[in-house]
């Protein structure tokens, strides 16, 4: 925990779901499963909101 015992803003990403980061900046998000969810999560002055990001679905083998 950091500023006072409060979690930072952050990602959540489903197992099999990566975030592809360039230059210190969420390029994009990628699956290998269908259905991979990843969501930023921010917080606010009642909690923490969630936003559903897009993730590209990668071709299995």
């Amino acid at each position: 925990m950091r500023g006072g015992g409060r979690l930072p803003d952050t990602l959540a990403l489903d197992d099999g779901v990566a975030a592809v980061w360039v230059d210190a900046r969420l390029e994009r998000v990628v699956a290998e499963v269908p259905g991979g969810v990843a969501a930023r999560i921010t917080r606010t002055p009642d909690g923490a909101h969630e936003e559903r990001l897009a993730a590209l679905e990668l071709g299995g083998a």
